[in-house]
């Protein structure tokens, strides 16, 4: 799935943010994903391991975002639960 992301320069994912109409790539979504699992590699200092899987809630609205974090999760090995922001704190 992910090499399809990867390799795929022609394929689009539209969306909305700020009320604007988006569009990225495949190739820029999976661009995308390895820059949030860098970021949560960062984060970790040291603790990242796929052999360890971590459990990550993802608590909000339906997004872009969003949809890179699950992703991120996935690529990596992590569990992800969504719930959703009506519950959130």
């Amino acid at each position: 799935m992910f090499c399809a992301l990867k390799d795929n320069s022609e394929k689009e994912v539209v969306f909305f943010k700020d009320g604007k109409r988006k569009i990225k790539k495949y190739s820029d979504i999976y661009q995308d994903i390895l820059f949030f699992i860098n970021k949560v590699q960062q984060q970790m200092q040291g603790e990242f391991s796929i052999e360890n899987p971590y459990t990550i809630i993802l608590c909000g609205p339906i997004s872009y975002e969003w949809m890179i974090h699950d992703l991120g999760c996935l690529l990596v090995g992590f569990r992800s639960i969504a719930i959703p922001e009506t519950l959130s704190i």
